[in-house]
Order: C-alpha cells, then sequence, then structure tokens
C-alpha cells in the first residue's frame, strides 16, 4: 500500500508517554482482503490479496523499522510530563509578607544530547528530512534517539497557585499554597485535549530578608520547599488517510480500488510529582529578580496509549465494477498500536530565571535544566505578591 498511509501511521506515533509496568508497543495487524463475484472476479481476487499483503508487509516493516527507539520517545515524554509541573511557580518571589496570586504557562523538553548542540542538531535533522520512509529512522538518528536516549515534549497551558505566609497564625517562615490547571481544547472533529492538575505545596524560610541600600539590593532568604503535584492530561487526534489511487488492469478496462481510514490517536496520561527544593533569589534595583536553587523532582505516574485504524468499506473510482463484477465478502483493515512505559522517578534539577516586579505586580520567566537526563524546562508566570 501507499507510503502516504504509513507515513501519516508513523508521524502519529511520535508523540507518546508513561509508568509502573513497562510495556513497549504491541502491534496488531488485521486485513482481510474483499471478494468478488462475476466475470473475470479470479483477476481481481487476486490482485487485491497481493494488495492487502503488500499494506500489511509495509506497514510491518515501517513499524518494526522504529522499535528500537519506541521506549525512548515513551519514556521521554514521560518525563517532561514531571518536568513541566511547575506552573505557575512563586519561587523567584518567596518571603512575602501576606500572599502570592499567580498564573502562568510551562513548557519541558527532553532531548538525547547536551544543550549545546540542541539546535544544531534539530537544524541538520530537519534539513535532511525528506519523502522516503527510511528518513524517519535518519531522522532520529541524527537527533541521537536510541534505546537508551530518551526523547519528550510536554505542554501545561494554563496553571494558577495561591500562597498564603502563616506567620501571623500557623508557624513564623511557613508559607502554603495551593496549585490548580486546566485546560479544555476542542478542534472538532479532529484534535481535542484535557488537562488537570492540582497541587498542595510548602515551603519554610530558613533564612530572612536582608536589604541593602534603600532596597537597591535585596536577598530574599533561603527556603526549603516540597510538596505534591497530581497532573492527568487527555489527547485524541484522529487523522483520515486517503490512498493513492492504484489500476488493476482486468481485460483492457482499468479497475481502481480506493482505501480510506482514519486513525485515532488516545492517550491518557497522569502523574504525581514531588518537587524537594533549596530556594534563594535576589532583587537588584527595585525590580530585577534573579533565582537560584537546586532540588530533586520525585515522579510517579502512568501512561497509556493506543493508536488504532480500520476499513471496512473498500471503494471504487468508478461507481460501478465492469464486467457484473460484484463483492461476494467484504474486506476489513485493523491496525492496533498500544502500551504503556515508565518515567525515571529521581530528576536532580537546578533552577534559575529573570523576573520583575513593579509594585506587587510581578512577570517571571522561570527555567529549569536536568542534570541527568539533558531535560529543560521554561514557563511565563504573572501575579501579584503583597
Amino acid at each position: 500500500m501507499k507510503k502516504k498511509i504509513i507515513a501519516a501511521i508513523l508521524f502519529v506515533l511520535m508523540g507518546t508517554t508513561g509508568l509502573i509496568q513497562n510495556r513497549l508497543f504491541a502491534i496488531d495487524i488485521v486485513l482481510t482482503p474483499p471478494t468478488y463475484e462475476g466475470e473475470h472476479s479470479d483477476i481481481l481476487n487476486s490482485e487485491m490479496a497481493k494488495l492487502f499483503d503488500d499494506f500489511k508487509s509495509e506497514i510491518g516493516d515501517a513499524l518494526g523499522g522504529i522499535s528500537d527507539i519506541q521506549s525512548s520517545l515513551i519514556k521521554g515524554f514521560a518525563n517532561t510530563t514531571v518536568f513541566s509541573s511547575a506552573g505557575a511557580t512563586q519561587r523567584t518571589f518567596y518571603g512575602y509578607k501576606t500572599f502570592g496570586a499567580t498564573i502562568g504557562a510551562m513548557g519541558s523538553l527532553q532531548f538525547p544530547r547536551n544543550p549545546i548542540t540542541l539546535i544544531k542538531d534539530i537544524t541538520s535533522a530537519l534539513g535532511s528530512f525528506g519523502d522516503d520512509l527510511s528518513d524517519f529512522d535518519d531522522f532520529f538518528d541524527k537527533l541521537g534517539v536510541t534505546g537508551n536516549n530518551n526523547f519528550g515534549v510536554d505542554i501545561q497551558p494554563l496553571n494558577a497557585q495561591f500562597g498564603l505566609n502563616t506567620s501571623k497564625f500557623l508557624l513564623d517562615g511557613l508559607y502554603l499554597g495551593l496549585k490548580l490547571g486546566y485546560m479544555k481544547l476542542d478542534f472538532s472533529p479532529y484534535v481535542t485535549y484535557g488537562n488537570f492538575s492540582a497541587g498542595l505545596l510548602g515551603n519554610y524560610q530558613i533564612f530572612k530578608h536582608r536589604s541593602l541600600g534603600k532596597n537597591l539590593f535585596v536577598w530574599r532568604g533561603l527556603n526549603a520547599g516540597t510538596g505534591i503535584i497530581y497532573q492527568n492530561t487527555n489527547l485524541d487526534f484522529k487523522y483520515s488517510l486517503n490512498s493513492e489511487i492504484v489500476n488493476i488492469p482486468i481485460n483492457g478496462e482499468n479497475v481502481s480500488p480506493i482505501l480510506e481510514m482514519n486513525l485515532l490517536l488516545d492517550w491518557k496520561s497522569s502523574s504525581f510529582t514531588i518537587p524537594i527544593e533549596a530556594m534563594t533569589s535576589v532583587r537588584l534595583l527595585g525590580f530585577l529578580n534573579i533565582p537560584l536553587g537546586l532540588g530533586v523532582d520525585i515522579g510517579f505516574g502512568k501512561s497509556n496509549m493506543l493508536i488504532s485504524g480500520s476499513i471496512d468499506n473498500i471503494s471504487f473510482a468508478s461507481s460501478e465494477l465492469p464486467f457484473d463484477l460484484r463483492e461476494k465478502t467484504p474486506g476489513y483493515i485493523e491496525v492496533s498500536l498500544q502500551g504503556n512505559e515508565s518515567s525515571s522517578i529521581f530528576h536532580p534539577k537546578l533552577m534559575s530565571g529573570i523576573g520583575f516586579s513593579l509594585g506587587p505586580v510581578v512577570i517571571d520567566f522561570p527555567i529549569t535544566y536536568y542534570f541527568t537526563e539533558n531535560g529543560f524546562n521554561a514557563g511565563l508566570t504573572i501575579g501579584v505578591i503583597r
């Protein structure tokens, strides 16, 4: 069958995630060619059987060609789900007097090589990408994606956090926070996306604020924090595939079968993240904030993904078949790929970024680098700190 169908299947395959029991994708391909009766039906039946056999062989070869990196893709996306859990973070502004209220977005990336080569490798890989199926293997080879090197991306588009200084009624220097996130997008009938997150955070100020020069330089002290964050993401993606027309000559006439398949990607992922952090920051000239911190994200989660597609109607380019040919038994094609994979549990990290404050209004651009996995996150936070 045509390479456009397989290429589209492969492209849908590239976004995946997972934890708990590791299981690589199991490929299940069921094909039943249609049969016809009437004059010259033996020719049409033989050609349709060959067509279906070729289709099964090409799908199997194409999917088998990326089986060595499938685990790396799933695990990379599972890791980045943990990396993106810090949306609407207030870590740059800990030590506020009363409360902090912020909203924000966070995106994350895991790349198989060090950050210096990141842009160069992506540019090179995209530049060499063509139309041939083997280019998929070349593409991931250039990115360094192998059975031991992970690649993944995750985005949490909308989060909110409310933090409260409990010094007046609970414990001096203790800050408690509630984090919520929700987004639902429906690009019907092709794409639906849903995300929910909730977390409880605690932060204790070990060393208090210190200021010099009428607050031109402020050290916000040293804080230690932890908590637990739950995230759940659902993605459904529907893709319609149309085959190229294949001409089958039958006694001077051309019969042209058309195959139409809808692929459905159903991805469900949930995770629990426990951040453990030591954080400090400075404010310069009354408005410029620079944070710095060390920590580890402990991540637990589970992802399941299913890619399915089927064809239960074989049509033809012309409205009628020649020679009184007619369908005797219908044809059927079903493709199913499913599985799950684990994230890593421990993710040591370095936190920094840059923020700006104008009175109570704050804008922050947090970034994090994960030491052991070439992982990153970056985001935007806007809010009020009092």
